[in-house]
């Protein structure tokens, strides 16, 4: 069998890969290693025309770490993909009148970083899509923590914030909205420290969604001023850049490492997606 076909995707970080061993990894260990590796290395990685059930999804997910349970149970699913896949789907049939929480994720973020560890990876599998069903936005919070002045990096030091979870998820408030929860309220949630350190030793930024979260140590307007000059820099310095999942793609990411956003799933747009995360 051929080997895999590795394409970087931007100059620094991001790989696609191709292959018929993708249809069954388990049954390739030298491939999972590359795979691994370039997760390591390059942060995102997306394996291409890729045709397999939700059960295997899982599997696949399992080569990379401990799946963890799914949140949101879906009755489409039987056991054990029921128990650990999140389900995006829309139907000709089930077109909402409005965009839902499940449809948007505009603000960069890690997943699942409100509910105590965050987890070491996320997947997800588009299963069925049209054209211009969504964008997903990658930056390198390992860029932009090399990149930061050496007085802020030092000033980084011991310093952690609150993610918490806002009543729209990662989604934008409504123009002119004010603040959903008080200072107070902002407190309840998972600390993380802003500067994470990778297994083979590599600090990225880890910052909270929200910016007007709190920052151990600093009053409310200290702390929105400190996450707004973090969240400026990470954007310009960490070298975003945007991907159009396709049916067929699997977008895994190192989500320690690498931020991400998602843009609305247009209403007239049809889609199946999977979605795991892994510790």
């Amino acid at each position: 069998m051929n080997a895999l076909e590795v394409t970087p995707i931007s100059e620094t970080f991001g790989t696609r890969v191709r292959g018929q061993q993708l249809q069954n990894l388990r049954a390739h260990p030298k491939d999972v290693e590359t795979i691994q590796h370039l997760l390591v290395h390059r942060g995102v990685v997306v394996l291409s025309d890729v045709n397999i059930d939700a059960d295997q999804f899982v599997d696949l997910g399992q080569l990379f770490g401990e799946v963890r349970p799914a949140r949101i149970k879906d009755k489409s699913l039987s056991p054990p993909a029921s128990e650990y896949v999140f389900v995006g789907r829309r139907t000709s049939d089930n077109i909402p009148s409005k965009l839902t929480r499940a449809d948007v994720a505009h603000i960069w973020h890690a997943d699942y970083s409100t509910a105590g560890p965050i987890p070491k990876l996320a997947a997800q599998y588009t299963v069925n899509v049209n054209d211009g069903g969504g964008w997903l936005s990658f930056a390198d919070m390992r860029k932009a923590y090399a990149t930061l002045p050496p007085a802020t990096q030092a000033q980084l030091r011991g310093l952690g914030a609150v993610h918490y979870e806002h009543p729209v998820g990662v989604d934008v408030e409504p123009p002119g909205q004010a603040a959903a929860l008080s200072w107070e309220e902002r407190h309840k949630g998972a600390i993380h420290p802003l500067v994470m350190i990778s297994e083979s030793g590599i600090p990225q930024l880890c910052l909270p969604a929200r910016p007007d979260s709190p920052v151990q140590g600093m009053d409310e307007k200290q702390s929105a001023a400190f996450l707004e000059l973090l969240w400026s820099h990470a954007l310009s310095n960490g070298e975003p850049w945007d991907i159009e999942p396709k049916t067929g793609d699997i977008v895994i990411w190192n989500n320690h490492a690498i931020a991400h956003k998602r843009s609305e799933w247009p209403l007239d747009k049809e889609r199946l997606v999977w979605f795991i995360t892994t510790h």
